[in-house]
C-alpha cells in the first residue's frame, strides 16, 4: 500500500483565478463546446466589432460555418472570498435581428455562474425578441442586411455587467 502526505501551511491554496479572461492565448482555459473561438475582429467595415481588451475577444456562434446547434465556453474558477464583484464585458450581436424577430431564431445568450454546490445565478439573458422590445423594433421583411433597411445595426445589446456579493 503507497500514500501520499502533503504538508505545509494550512493557509496557503491554488490560486484558482480565471485563466486568460481576455482572451489573448486564444481559448487557453476554457471548455468549448460547438463553435466557440477566440478573434481578431468581426465584421467588415462600416460595422466592424473589435476587441474592448487587448488584441483578441471570443465569439460563440451557431452560425458561422463551425456547426448550425449551439456554441459555448465555460471555465471554472474560484473567486477570492474577499471578492465583492465580478465584472463582464460583453455584446450581443445577432445576424437575426431586424428579420427573425418573433420568429424560433432567437440566438440565446446566457451568462451564469454555479456556486461550489451547484446553484446558478444567471447573470446575463439576451435573445432577439428581448433586444427588439428594448429598441422598439419590429420585424422587417428584407432578405438582405435588415438592419442597413431599417437603419440601424446588428449590434443590439452590450455593455457591462456586474454580479455584487457579501463577503
Amino acid at each position: 500500500s503507497a500514500s501520499w502526505e502533503m504538508r505545509g501551511n494550512e493557509e496557503l491554496g491554488f490560486a484558482g483565478g480565471l485563466i486568460n479572461p481576455s482572451f489573448e492565448d486564444g481559448l487557453v482555459g476554457w471548455t468549448v463546446s460547438g463553435d466557440g473561438r477566440a478573434i481578431h475582429r468581426l465584421g467588415a467595415a462600416p460595422l466592424v466589432q473589435l476587441p474592448t481588451d487587448g488584441a483578441r475577444m471570443a465569439v460563440i456562434s451557431t452560425g458561422l460555418g463551425f456547426t448550425l446547434s449551439h456554441g459555448s465556453i465555460q471555465q471554472a474558477f474560484r473567486m477570492p472570498s474577499d471578492a465583492t464583484t465580478l465584472r463582464l464585458d460583453w455584446n450581443y450581436i445577432s445576424e437575426e435581428f431586424l428579420e427573425w424577430i418573433g420568429s424560433g431564431y432567437q440566438d440565446p445568450f446566457t451568462v451564469s455562474i454555479l456556486d461550489r454546490n451547484g446553484a446558478e445565478t444567471v447573470l446575463l439573458r439576451e435573445k432577439v425578441d428581448d433586444d427588439a422590445a428594448d429598441f422598439g423594433a419590429s420585424r422587417c421583411s428584407s432578405p438582405t442586411a435588415p438592419w442597413m433597411e431599417a437603419g440601424g445595426d446588428p449590434t443590439r445589446g452590450g455593455g457591462t455587467s456586474t454580479l455584487e456579493r457579501s463577503p
